[in-house]
């Protein structure tokens, strides 16, 4: 099993012994067990390991936040992403166990709960703050261990008393249980959570954790492909974010952007995915994650694409592929393979295609982890290529073989591109009535899935194929819904 591993950003800051060096600081005064009982919370503690290490609140930011965002950790005033807390983390020399309980390791925390009222709140701060990072690690693993963390975060919140919370640890809980609802697809109950969390957000004034909810209904409404809903809520969070920036951390910016651009893309405003995909471009530049520069470089190809910039899209998805290839992605590699194949047959560089795609598919048939979409996709991708070469019966048997892969694993996505290359193969061998029902299966399925985009290229070809045919009529309709879908 192999799960992503978060590191800290290395560039532009100094080492904990360059930092103690710079201070002539013991490493045996930083903090004392005595200091360490006196930090009741998270905040807390965070402010005094960073007191001993005598650094400021911006030293401790470095390049990647910034000092009011750690001041509000300090006060408690923001849970930190899992990325973030283990940066701090690193930087000031404790581990993570220390920030989570006050000591290290789990039961540490028993100890502080009946000590007092803000102790109590404090614990079940951090209890929070556990079940987040439980959250965020399921997200990075994608296997059954996901959902182990996930049952795991939600025993730790239902442990929780509700009673004892402050309304913004209330508005914090129910996020959590959204976003534990919503890895399930259990979309009425994560809309449920995420609408009390955000009313108690509200109330409390609580800037960050609006814009973070916000950001998640979206992303509610993009699973079930209602994008034209998703739209409004990534769009308002992004706004927030631009009159809050300070109070927001990096991660949760880039989120925003990324999910508003592929709200963009997929509802086919390509000049405004753009811009928007290379804002977040420009917000990664600084960053030492490849896996999420690998990411953007990938969307801004597909973007590019849409436009008509083959040359763009191609460079961008080039250097997408290359980063994923350093990382060991093996699915994204596949899958990223096929959009590259496509790109270069297009630009008429056929031998080049030719050997992305056929290396992409020796590995699909040889791992069978990586078949489904990844195999579907890149069966259409070389299907379509040998239909360019003129090995119309090679290019049919491909795109059957997508299909089949496609409906394996139930995507409707997939399954569309795939029957529609195959009723384009069909025109061209002359058999009307395969390419009839292979176009109204491939509408079928990407109205399931609610691409309009998609639906639009579709339309366009059966219209196209109509009039071949000699039926005007409904070549004029179909070819009326393709200019209506991509308007």
């Amino acid at each position: 099993m192999e799960t992503e591993v978060i590191r800290p950003k290395r560039r532009g800051r100094r080492s904990l012994a360059e930092l103690r060096a710079a201070r002539g600081t013991k490493t045996s005064k930083l903090i004392t067990e005595k200091d360490k009982a006196k930090a009741s919370s998270l905040g807390s503690r965070v402010r005094l390991a960073r007191k001993r290490l005598g650094l400021s609140q911006q030293e401790l930011a470095g390049p990647e936040y910034v000092a009011s965002y750690i001041s509000a950790i300090e006060r408690d005033k923001i849970h930190p992403s899992l990325k973030a807390l283990q940066l701090v983390a690193t930087r000031l020399g404790e581990p993570v166990e220390y920030f989570l309980y006050g000591g290290y390791g789990s039961g540490a925390l028993a100890e502080q709960e009946s000590t007092s009222e803000t102790s109590l709140g404090a614990a079940l701060r951090d209890n929070l703050i556990e079940a987040q990072i439980f959250i965020e690690r399921a997200g990075l693993i994608k296997n059954a261990d996901e959902q182990v963390d996930l049952q795991k975060a939600e025993k730790i919140i239902q442990s929780i008393p509700r009673h004892q919370l402050t309304e913004y640890d209330r508005a914090f809980l129910q996020k959590l249980l959204g976003q534990i609802y919503l890895r399930r697809n259990d979309f009425d109950a994560a809309r449920s959570e995420f609408e009390e969390a955000m009313s108690l957000a509200q109330k409390t004034s609580q800037i960050a954790l609006q814009i973070d909810v916000k950001n998640m209904v979206g992303n509610l409404f993009y699973s079930r492909r209602q994008v034209d809903q998703a739209l409004p809520y990534h769009r308002d969070a992004f706004e927030e974010i631009q009159a809050n920036s300070n109070l927001v951390e990096p991660e949760l910016k880039l989120r925003v952007l990324t999910n508003l651009a592929n709200d963009y893309l997929v509802l086919g405003r390509q000049e405004e995915a753009v811009a928007t995909f290379n804002q977040a471009l420009q917000l990664q530049e600084e960053s030492s994650q490849p896996r999420q520069r690998a990411k953007i470089f990938w969307d801004l190809a597909e973007a590019y694409r849409e436009r008509g910039d083959l040359f763009r899209a191609r460079n961008y998805a080039t250097m997408s592929l290359e980063l994923f290839r350093e990382l060991n992605q093996r699915r994204q590699v596949m899958r990223l393979s096929a959009d590259v194949g496509d790109l270069l047959a297009n630009m008429g560089r056929e031998n080049e295609a030719e050997k992305v795609l056929t290396t992409a598919m020796a590995v699909g048939q040889d791992d069978s982890s990586l078949s489904g979409t990844d195999l579907a996709l890149t069966y259409t991708s070389l299907a379509w290529l040998r239909l360019r070469q003129g090995r119309t019966d090679e290019a049919s048997s491909l795109s059957h073989k997508a299909i089949e892969e496609a409906r394996a694993v139930g995507d409707k996505v997939a399954e569309g591109k795939s029957l529609k290359l195959a009723a384009e193969i069909a025109t061209k061998l002359e058999q009307r009535d395969e390419a009839h029902k292979l176009f109204e299966d491939a509408i079928n399925s990407l109205e399931q899935a609610k691409m309009p985009y998609l639906l639009g290229d579709v339309y366009k070809s059966y219209g196209e194929a109509l009039e071949k045919w000699g039926d005007f009529a409904q070549a004029v309709v179909y070819l009326k819904k393709a200019y209506e879908s991509k308007r």
